[in-house]
């Protein structure tokens, strides 16, 4: 509200100064100020009271030096900044830290996988497991190509499983 009135006791001044009324410095102009309710209803701030003397009389501190807002303004700037510069790395850690759960789901994942590779090829004996060449034919795997490709899936599921 004292801002408000500020506001507006600084308007009613610059309206008198710019009528050609001879200007008061801001301080004894700002120093006293009255509130009453005319006979309509409607509420006045005045710098002058009322004819008939009923009205609440408000204090009203004068307007800061311009040296002091422009200090005001500086801070502000300043916080800004600061609170521009804390955003940010609050964001890159943000997004850091979302690129490392990824990583870690995809491993999960790769880890999964290389399990579920592994179970079939312990679930199906080596006469069972067909592949089929380049040229469209099937064939039956032999004993020792199911030992490798059971080790190449074990060392899978140790590279991706590893540290989970």
């Amino acid at each position: 509200m004292r801002a408000t009135l500020l506001a507006i006791l600084i308007a009613a001044c610059a309206g008198l100064r710019a009528a050609g009324e001879p200007s008061l410095p801001d301080a004894q102009v700002l120093a006293q100020a009255y509130k009453w309710t005319n006979a309509e209803g409607r509420v006045i701030y005045s710098d002058t009271p009322p004819p008939d003397g009923q009205a609440e009389s408000m204090s009203v501190e004068p307007a800061p030096a311009p040296a002091e807002v422009e200090k005001a303004r500086s801070a502000v700037r300043k916080t800004n900044r600061e609170l521009e510069t804390l955003t940010d790395g609050h964001q890159e850690r943000k997004a850091t830290q979302k690129a490392a759960i990824e990583r870690q789901r995809r491993r999960a994942a790769a880890c999964e996988k290389a399990k579920e590779r592994l179970a079939q090829l312990q679930d199906q004996p080596p006469n069972r497991r067909l592949v089929i060449e380049p040229d469209g034919s099937a064939r039956r795997v032999s004993w020792e190509e199911m030992q490798r490709l059971l080790g190449e899936a074990r060392a899978s599921v140790d590279t991706e499983c590893a540290g989970q």
